[in-house]
């Protein structure tokens, strides 16, 4: 129970064909947000889209707690499939991670970090595309 209304809940959940939850990476930090012990989620950024560096590290914190990072780098996006061009009938590359890279970079880097710092907040949601994303990829390269 995620103590969303059921407006919000169509908006921001998504079930994926294995019958794992997603949810917008904004809802996930509404959800940690509700804690008491709530500091914050700094982001540091390296490298460059260029050369193929680029980093993303998400500290969450939370008092009483030690800080945690985690991150999301383009060779780990690209290990896992997630910059794959995926075009639509006009020939256009479709794929948001090629569209805004950082973006989902920061994205998942947060989630991954809320996920570990306040998983009694997001009990197990996993953040949108994290799964059926990934499925799909596999399920391509067979």
């Amino acid at each position: 129970e995620l103590g969303i209304g059921p407006a919000t809940a169509i908006q921001q959940l998504y079930v994926t064909p294995q019958g794992k939850v997603e949810a917008e990476t904004n809802l996930l930090l509404a959800l940690a947000q509700r804690s008491k012990e709530w500091r914050g989620y700094p982001l540091a950024w390296e490298g460059t889209l260029k050369d193929g560096t680029r980093k993303c590290t998400a500290t969450v914190q939370r008092d009483g707690c030690p800080e945690v990072s985690e991150y999301c780098d383009l060779e780990r996006a690209k290990s896992w499939g997630w910059l794959v061009v995926k075009k639509d009938s006009y020939g256009k590359d479709q794929n948001v991670w090629n569209k805004d890279p950082d973006l989902m970079l920061s994205t998942r880097a947060i989630a991954w970090a809320l996920r570990r710092q306040y998983s009694d907040c997001i009990l197990g949601v996993y953040s949108r595309g994290e799964i059926s994303e990934q499925n799909q990829n596999n399920e391509g390269a067979k």
